[in-house]
């Protein structure tokens, strides 16, 4: 068993997080946009087109993750904390999913194009405003869910190393 994971896991994992941050800052500023603002529809649909590049990433981790050797946890970690990671992972790994099929729905089900990168990607459900606006509300609360999600992800990372002086780091970078 190893103790870092592959280089291939590294990279996507940094690669995501610099691009699920950036799109969660961005969506929070993008909320208050007045209809007016210039640019307004470009911001959104490079929302959405990174969106969809997560969903890829993700798609992608899970892939690599089935098919990866894991490293261990250090025998330190008590069974509460494992457990407790466990769940954030799990939980992240839905959301992370959950997230852009819920902004793709609400466009989609709201009657407007999905476009990625100029490109407009087929349309899969009927216009539903009503259900549009559920999956707005969905994919509003799951970017709230998800920064707790990421807080915890790493607050636990450095508790470990803080309080209980085991290095966890290392096996991602």
């Amino acid at each position: 068993m190893h103790d870092r994971y592959p280089l291939s896991m590294r990279i996507i994992h940094w690669l995501m997080a610099v691009l699920i941050l950036t799109l969660l800052g961005v969506g929070l500023w993008m909320a208050d946009l007045p209809a007016d603002y210039p640019d307004r529809a470009y911001y959104y649909s490079m929302h959405k087109s990174f969106g969809i590049v997560a969903l890829i990433f993700v798609l992608m981790r899970v892939i690599n993750r089935a098919g990866s050797e894991i490293p261990e946890l250090p025998y330190k970690i008590n069974r509460f904390d494992e457990n407790l990671s466990q769940l954030v992972h799990y939980t992240l790994y839905f959301l992370m999913i959950a997230q852009p099929i819920c902004g793709f729905a609400m466009t989609d089900l709201g009657g407007r194009d999905v476009i990625f990168f100029g490109y407009k990607l087929p349309d899969l459900f009927h216009t539903n405003k009503e259900l549009a606006g559920k999956f707005w509300l969905a994919h509003k609360y799951f970017g709230y869910a998800l920064i707790v999600a990421i807080s915890l992800h790493i607050l636990g990372s450095l508790k470990h190393y803080l309080v209980d002086r085991i290095n966890l780091f290392n096996r991602m970078w």
